[in-house]
């Protein structure tokens, strides 16, 4: 219950200042024991609408996350690699990347943190804008052409043979991660004779060809954090460049033999 100033003193305007203080008090006293009623403030509708919204949120969030779980198991295929690569990720600790910083605003989604990385490796591997020895880049690169075409006739390369890549496959770690081929190391460990004899015409046909395969230079790029950097920007992380086992071989035994004998 308020009482208004022309309760009080029959008029709209007080006659004297006593009446002002006396209507004061006596509308502050009255507002102080009149009783709330629970729920019709402004703030508690707020509040109770507030609720109802994030409440609402969280259950479209479970419900998306529900289905997109219902999904990625629909889509396991015993003839590809993806239940291999599910076993993988639920057998090794998931590290969440922060959102990342990109050249606007922060990155929240895989997409977006990829992208962000992207632009990073981009900018900070770059060809000099200058050539600052002409005669030297000349000089190496007619060394290199004159070596190629010297070698393109020879017959005494040194070849490769099956016991050779047998042995290197026996020295690799199965538990290292596999590249862009998507084989895992425990796999090559088991290959047939045949198969190695394939792989053993193949390293030899890219031999005597002078021959490396543009497949074997793609690779997976892990980025790993840098300790004690702000882990939000992307170029505080390390990149890791996970090859395929075929160029990696090729390259430590085959090719890497043959560049020693012919540059040494």
């Amino acid at each position: 219950m308020h009482l208004s100033i022309k309760q009080l003193t029959g008029s709209h305007r007080p006659k004297d200042a006593s009446l002002v203080k006396k209507f004061a008090k006596c509308s502050i006293k009255v507002s102080s024991s009149h009783p709330k009623v629970p729920g019709h403030h402004p703030l508690c509708l707020f509040k109770r609408k507030s609720t109802q919204l994030t409440n609402g949120i969280k259950a479209d969030i479970k419900q998306y996350d529900q289905d997109s779980w219902t999904e990625w198991l629909v889509r396991l295929n015993q003839e590809d690699l993806s239940i291999y690569d599910a076993t993988i990720k639920f057998s090794r600790k998931f590290h969440q990347f922060p959102p990342i910083f990109d050249t606007d605003r922060l990155k929240f989604t895989t997409l977006g943190k990829v992208n962000a990385f992207k632009y990073s490796l981009e900018n900070f591997f770059q060809t000099n804008p200058e050539s600052y020895d002409n005669r030297h880049i000349s000089k190496v690169n007619k060394a290199v052409q004159n070596f190629l075409n010297s070698q393109r006739n020879d017959n005494n390369i040194k070849l490769t043979s099956p016991p050779k890549i047998q042995a290197i496959i026996k020295k690799i770690n199965p538990k290292k991660a596999t590249g862009p081929n998507g084989i895992p190391n425990k796999a090559l460990k088991m290959f047939p004779s045949n198969l190695l004899t394939c792989i053993t015409k193949v390293f030899n046909k890219c031999l005597q060809h002078h021959y490396f395969s543009p497949s074997w230079k793609i690779a997976h790029v892990l980025m790993f954090e840098k300790p004690g950097q702000n882990h939000k920007l992307a170029g505080n992380y390390r990149p890791i460049s996970l090859l395929s086992y075929q160029g990696k071989h090729y390259q430590l035994k085959s090719y890497s033999d043959q560049t020693k004998r012919t540059l040494l």
